[in-house]
C-alpha cells in the first residue's frame, strides 16, 4: 500500500486499509474478511460515531460481525459508511499536507481544503443519493428471482460490479480532491515552506 500519510497520522492509514478492506468485501463477501473488518474497527471504539452522524449510531461503541453483515445488507447505510469514511480518510489526508507549510499559508491551504471538503461531501451525498434510487429497487427486485440461480447469480454479480464502479468514482473524486491540495501546497513559494 502506498504511505498515505507520512506524518502524525497512522489513524488515517488504518481508515484507508479499512475501506480497502470494506470494497474486497463488497466483492466477494468473505467472512474471514468481515471479521478482519469487524476487528479492525473494534480497535478503534470511537470510529463508528466518527463515521456515523446520527446519535443512535454514535451510541454504537462496539460493532460486531453481524452488525456488519447487517449494514452491508442496507446498501444505503453502507455506502454512507463508506463515503463518510472516505471524507474522514480525506480530513486527515489534507491535514498532514497542510502541516509541514509555513503559517500564511497553511491558513489559506486549510480554507482551501474546507471548502472542497464541503464540495467532495455535497458531490459524495448526491452521487450516493441518486445512486440508491437507482440500485435499491433493482436490488429489491432482484430477490424475488433469488428460488432461479440461472437469473440471480448473474443479475447479482451485474449489480456488484455497479457497485465497484460507485465506489471506484468516489475514490477517483478524493484522489483529485488531494492531488489539487498538494499540488497547492507545491506552487508555493520555497521560502513560506518551514523546515
Amino acid at each position: 500500500m502506498e504511505q498515505l500519510i507520512t506524518k502524525n497520522d497512522g489513524f488515517a492509514d488504518e481508515l484507508y486499509l479499512i475501506s480497502e478492506k470494506l470494497e474486497q468485501y463488497m466483492e466477494n463477501e468473505n467472512n474471514t474478511l468481515l471479521q478482519e473488518i469487524t476487528n479492525d474497527m473494534n480497535k478503534h471504539p470511537g470510529l463508528i460515531a466518527l463515521i456515523f452522524p446520527s446519535a443512535l449510531q454514535k451510541a454504537e461503541d462496539k460493532i460486531s460481525i453481524e452488525k456488519m453483515r447487517l449494514i452491508y445488507k442496507r446498501k444505503e447505510i453502507f455506502f454512507e459508511f463508506y463515503s463518510n469514511l472516505k471524507l474522514e480518510i480525506a480530513r486527515r489526508m489534507a491535514d498532514a499536507l497542510i502541516t509541514p507549510v509555513g503559517m500564511d499559508l497553511q491558513t489559506r491551504l486549510a480554507e482551501f481544503a474546507s471548502k472542497k471538503i464541503d464540495e467532495f461531501s455535497e458531490t459524495i451525498g448526491q452521487s450516493r443519493k441518486g445512486f440508491m434510487q437507482t440500485m435499491a429497487p433493482q436490488f429489491q427486485e432482484l430477490e424475488t428471482y433469488k428460488h432461479i440461480p440461472e437469473l440471480y447469480e448473474p443479475a447479482y454479480q451485474s449489480m456488484k460490479n455497479e457497485v465497484s464502479i460507485y465506489f471506484e468514482t468516489i475514490k477517483e473524486l478524493m484522489q483529485g480532491f488531494l492531488d489539487n491540495l498538494r499540488k497547492k501546497a507545491s506552487e508555493s513559494e520555497p521560502t513560506t515552506l518551514t523546515k
